[in-house]
């Protein structure tokens, strides 16, 4: 009977010492472990002693507790990360299709330049080639102008009276000198040569056949064979021998010029292989001698054709070489020219394309940085509940609060350690795994955030001898604290280390210019130069960047350069119209391949923005 009865007042303890058992959680954020302990101490103090059975069911519902938050956490956090890894896929893939289509759009541009300089190259090679086929026709015609032809003239001026002999001889050698030039000596062999081999045209030759006459003659008087009405003597007179013509030679010819007029003579000439020459010739007896002067010409003659053949002939196969050249270069410019439109037509669909890319990279980015944002803050909220009891024997000369404080105080040291050690535990489990790479949520130490003392108990001991085992009974409510728990820091420290990447040698990667020069470049916010200017940058890597010159619009685009080769940008930057109006600007940013932007309708705030920054900057940082 007594013993149901102790067993009914213990039953009654437990259930009315329930209320009291335990202290409320109290907050210590942001206190040390020493006033941590000082704190626990003083509450110790003010709890009563109890049996172990009701600290202990207070004990059972903080780890059922705890096993609640461990789960819902997980959860969770395996929810975002496939959430997360979800948005990192379909960046990375953006990223990727607009690199994609950046380069694309580059190298359709290399195209369209080298197109462009063959076009260039082709009218300098026709300008060029032309300019030598016209020289080389200039020489022709001035060697043309040196070779002599020869022609054999008989001249006859009939019942003159004998008187100013020079007179009539200078008539007569004008007359002949008009023949010579009228027989066109040298014109068949130079048509063949000249003309049909295309280097000089037929109206050209013509324009230039006025000639140059050169002459060696000779006269003799006879009496004429007719009787003047008068019945005084009158002779007939010849001047005759070698005419030499320059068919293209016009200075300083003194025969041409016409003398003064005999009008009652009429002075008639022939070429020495005429009837006429020859019946006249008898006459005079000048045949052999004529037949002599003939010889000479004729070998005059032919060392003449005979040169006109070889500067025919060399100068037919110099101008078609070169001609050939100009049908090549003009080929190649027709072949370029085809195509040049097309590429600029597929250079402005690939723009756009590139655009479009780019705004599908802005949305990935923006939802990955949400998603992300999401799961480092419920990474960062982690926290536990870690609840155990402590058991001593009596020692009888402390008392017992001061015995209570003291296991207390060890109870707070194995729990740090067991908690620290469990950290480095799972970062060693985790080394070679993916999530190592995110060294932003690395768990540092555990971080106490309020505790529990659940209570003072006492267990008398079977054995006598033992005496009575003090227990204490401890809860922590705990989270952690992260080598690098500030994202905004971690920007910064990136943001300046892309600021601060400067141009080393002659490695440049790309070369900005503008038109108008002068404009200032902006890359992740940092004024980086004055167009015209190199910078490098880091290569295979896309960066935002805004060019910005007083009077003219913003001009935005996304950069890109490829190791070994200068990449090329230029823009042309419109003059601003207007500043009234809503203006819209779209500002991109990428680092690391993360993309940022900004819509703004107030033009106001978007110029006060852009002035500050010159762009909009994004981390891209995925906690474990």
């Amino acid at each position: 009977m007594i013993k149901y009865f102790k067993m009914f007042l213990l039953f009654m303890s437990i259930v009315v010492g329930q209320e009291n058992v335990s202290t409320d959680w109290i907050d210590v954020r942001d206190k040390t472990i020493p006033q941590i302990k000082k704190i626990i101490s003083k509450n110790i103090k003010s709890l009563e002693i109890y049996e172990k059975a009701p600290v202990l069911i207070e004990e059972k519902k903080l780890k059922e507790e705890n096993d609640d938050r461990k789960y819902n956490f997980n959860t969770k956090k395996l929810n975002l990360r496939k959430k997360l890894n979800t948005a990192s896929s379909n960046k990375q893939i953006s990223e990727i299709n607009f690199i994609k289509a950046k380069d694309i759009s580059n190298e359709t541009y290399s195209v369209l330049k080298a197109k462009l300089q063959i076009v260039a190259d082709s009218d300098s090679s026709i300008a060029s080639n032309q300019k030598v086929i016209d020289k080389k026709r200039e020489e022709v015609e001035e060697e043309l102008s040196k070779l002599p032809f020869q022609v054999v003239l008989l001249s006859v001026l009939r019942k003159h009276k004998g008187r100013n002999i020079s007179t009539l001889d200078a008539a007569m050698e004008y007359q002949m000198a008009k023949k010579a030039i009228e027989s066109e000596l040298g014109t068949q062999i130079i048509s063949s040569s000249i003309i049909d081999n295309g280097i000089l045209s037929e109206q050209r030759v013509k324009t230039l056949l006025s000639g140059k006459v050169n002459s060696r003659l000779e006269s003799k008087d006879l009496k004429s064979q007719e009787e003047d009405s008068g019945g005084s003597i009158r002779f007939d007179r010849i001047r005759y021998g070698l005419t030499t013509v320059y068919p293209f030679e016009v200075d300083n010819n003194s025969l041409l010029k016409k003398p003064t007029p005999v009008n009652e003579y009429k002075i008639e000439v022939y070429v020495s292989s005429s009837i006429q020459a020859k019946e006249i010739a008898t006459r005079f007896d000048k045949v052999r001698e004529i037949r002599s002067f003939e010889q000479s010409a004729q070998s005059k003659n032919i060392e003449s054709e005979s040169i006109i053949q070889r500067l025919g002939a060399e100068a037919k196969s110099f101008i078609e070489s070169r001609q050939d050249e100009i049908k090549k270069a003009q080929k190649n410019k027709n072949t370029a020219l085809t195509t040049i439109n097309d590429l600029r037509n597929q250079i402005v669909e690939l723009k756009t394309d590139s655009l479009a890319k780019a705004n599908e990279l802005v949305l990935a980015t923006k939802t990955f940085n949400k998603t992300n944002s999401e799961y480092t803050n419920h990474i960062f909220s982690e926290s536990y509940i870690y609840s155990e009891t402590r058991f001593e024997d009596r020692i009888e000369n402390l008392d017992y609060d001061d015995q209570y404080i003291r296991s207390a105080e060890s109870l707070i040291d194995l729990f740090l350690n067991n908690i620290n050690s469990q950290i480095v535990k799972e970062e060693t489990e985790i080394k070679d795994e993916q999530y190592s790479e995110f060294t932003g949520t690395k768990k540092d130490v555990a971080s106490i955030n309020a505790v529990k003392v659940l209570g003072k108990m006492i267990e008398e001991s079977d054995i006598s001898a033992r005496g009575s085992g003090l227990g204490i009974s401890l809860a922590f409510d705990y989270g952690f604290r992260f080598k690098e728990n500030d994202i905004q820091t971690i920007a910064a420290k990136t943001t300046n280390k892309i600021n601060n990447r400067k141009p080393t040698g002659n490695n440049y990667t790309i070369n900005l210019s503008s038109n108008p020069v002068g404009a200032e470049v902006f890359l992740s916010g940092e004024l980086i130069g004055i167009t015209p200017f190199y910078y490098q940058i880091e290569p295979e890597t896309a960066y935002g960047i805004v060019i910005k010159l007083n009077g003219f619009e913003d001009k935005t685009d996304v950069v890109s350069g490829k190791r070994g080769v200068v990449e090329e940008y230029h823009y042309e930057l419109k003059r601003i119209k207007s500043k009234s109006g809503i203006n819209k600007i779209l500002i991109y940013t990428i680092i690391g391949g993360g993309v940022a932007y900004a819509l703004s309708s107030n033009k106001e705030k978007a110029d006060q923005a852009s002035s500050k920054t010159g762009s909009l900057s994004v981390l891209i940082q995925i906690p474990n």
